[in-house]
């Protein structure tokens, strides 16, 4: 578990980065297993069956680039938090570790960093995301400065954008920014200190909001129920003690994805997708599947992986939260949905409950895989310790995490796709 405080700017990542670019295709008709209806002007998605039959089915199957260990000028990952595959092969990473951009050539090999830590231009505070923009441009956000930064295709810098921070708010946690130059946020409420006592639950609220490429506010939607928080009680060095919100264990987390002027959004209340075109609520999505009670099981395994924490170091903030663990309020349910994605031809994907919490990519390996229409294909099971990022027509992009523990490496996979009818 990443804590929020320990990210430096009272947020962490508990969002998927949505938007790869592209065209979708025309989705095929709806089969008989779709109904569709409208209620209130809300358009209803709901499916009952998979498109795929046996044999059908995308697969995630051999490793295209394995991008880990030293090479050369490159060390090793700290925190590779974000990537985006520009459209000439090359791979940028964002290491939120390091506050530095990594480029590597279409095989693998390291070629520089773009960036630096500090409060220039082009350097960063807190880098977090980085996304493909237009002709293999790079756009990089910081959370700390709220500021996202454009890099031309060779990584000088061409500009930034920094967003004012409203009163009352903990900053901004980078959702997508288009080819366009149109930039979506969500805007975060995360109280500070916790506003309860230690070891209760709170929910979490935050509001999507889009700007178009000079700063100016588009739209709003929300508030969302972002996540479930729970009170740290952190010892303090003067003495005393400070109460801190840390994510709920295996509790809800919002989601988002952007296609040009609409949203896409989950909140893991239940197994369905929210549609919002131009800030207003337009369509529901919903497919088979109900709540999984959380067992016993479950939270000892759980509870065994945090006493077996990753490499490096342990900070005060983890070390208090993994010496309380039987104090701790873990969720009676897993989430309905856990990560969202979008791929390049439009399709959404999304993660069959969250179990994030457990190892990174760990979590539930099934994703489901919705047509634009709506209508249910199938589900694609991920490598185990897999944590997905971006969806190519052909690959799938991400961090993982070997199984004896040790550094991150960012893989890219590729995605088998056999030939299927109309989907």
């Amino acid at each position: 578990m990443r804590s929020r405080v320990a990210l430096g700017a009272g947020l962490a990542l508990a969002f998927s980065i949505g938007g790869v670019g592209c065209r979708p295709s025309a989705a095929p008709p709806l089969r008989s297993s779709v109904a569709v209806h409208d209620s209130a002007g809300i358009h209803i998605v709901q499916d009952t069956a998979a498109a795929w039959a046996p044999g059908q089915a995308w697969s995630v199957d051999s490793v295209l680039v394995d991008l880990g260990g030293a090479d050369g000028a490159f060390s090793g990952f700290a925190n590779p938090a974000t990537m985006t595959r520009l459209r000439d092969g090359r791979i940028v990473v964002a290491d939120a570790g390091l506050d530095l951009l990594i480029y590597f050539a279409g095989d693998g090999h390291f070629l520089y960093t773009v960036g630096s830590r500090g409060r220039a231009p082009g350097q960063f505070q807190s880098l977090w995301s980085v996304f493909r923009g237009a002709a293999d441009s790079v756009v990089a956000y910081d959370i700390a400065a709220s500021r996202a930064t454009t890099f031309d295709p060779n990584g000088a810098l061409v500009d930034t954008l920094t967003v004012p921070v409203p009163p009352g708010t903990n900053g901004y946690l980078p959702i997508d920014r288009s080819a366009v130059g149109t930039l979506t946020l969500l805007r975060n409420t995360t109280p500070v200190p916790f506003p309860g006592r230690a070891w209760s639950v709170a929910v979490d609220s935050g509001a999507v909001v889009r700007f178009s490429p000079t700063g100016v506010l588009i739209d709003s939607i929300g508030p969302f129920p972002v996540s479930e928080l729970v009170g740290l009680p952190v010892p303090q060095a003067g003495g005393g003690t400070v109460m801190l919100p840390i994510d709920r264990p295996l509790g809800r987390k919002a989601a988002f994805v952007v296609q040009g002027d609409t949203v896409w959004a989950t909140t893991g209340a239940t197994p369905s997708i929210d549609k919002y075109v131009g800030g207003r609520h337009t369509g529901i999505i919903r497919w088979p599947g109900s709540l999984t009670v959380v067992s016993a099981s479950l939270v000892a395994e759980y509870k065994r992986r945090r006493e077996r924490p990753g490499a490096g170091p342990v900070g005060i903030i983890d070390s208090v939260f993994n010496a309380s663990l039987d104090s701790v309020p873990i969720s009676d349910y897993l989430p309905g949905t856990g990560r969202l994605l979008r791929d390049s031809r439009g399709d959404l994907w999304v993660q069959v409950g969250g179990l994030s919490d457990l190892a990174p990519g760990d979590a539930s390996l099934h994703w489901n895989v919705l047509a634009p229409d709506g209508s249910w294909l199938g589900q694609v099971t991920l490598p185990p310790r897999f944590a997905v990022q971006e969806i190519g027509t052909d690959y799938l992009l991400g961090s993982w995490l070997p199984d004896s523990g040790g550094a991150f490496h960012v893989r890219l996979y590729r995605l088998t796709k056999p030939v299927v009818g109309g989907a």
